[in-house]
């Protein structure tokens, strides 16, 4: 079958890191020279929430996964990796492909 490739080619869905109040100062302790993570929950809530409406507004697509501390926590201890923000990213993936919603 001949034609163009049409939308085969659309972007995946953006990975983004939602993190709930409830947790969020306890991830700072655990990233204490995080600069992504601002020292007061709302500050780090509106550039969440702004970054996210850039990327719909640029016709992308969003995938928030929560994170908590206590995953963090054990998906770092599981993986023998220090916490840091790469590995941050790495549990929201993870998680994220599993379908995991805890």
């Amino acid at each position: 079958m001949q034609g163009t490739l049409g939308n085969i080619g659309m972007a995946a869905p953006r990975l983004r890191i939602r993190i709930l109040e409830a947790d969020y100062y306890a991830l700072c302790d655990l990233l204490p020279d995080e600069e992504r993570l601002p020292p007061n929950y709302f500050e780090w809530l509106l550039r969440n929430v702004k970054e996210n409406k850039r990327i719909v507004a640029l016709d992308g697509t969003i995938n928030e996964v929560v994170v908590t501390s206590a995953g963090f926590t054990a998906y770092c201890a599981t993986s023998g990796e220090r916490p840091s923000y790469a590995m941050l990213e790495a549990h929201a993936a993870d998680k994220s492909t599993r379908n995991d919603k805890t």
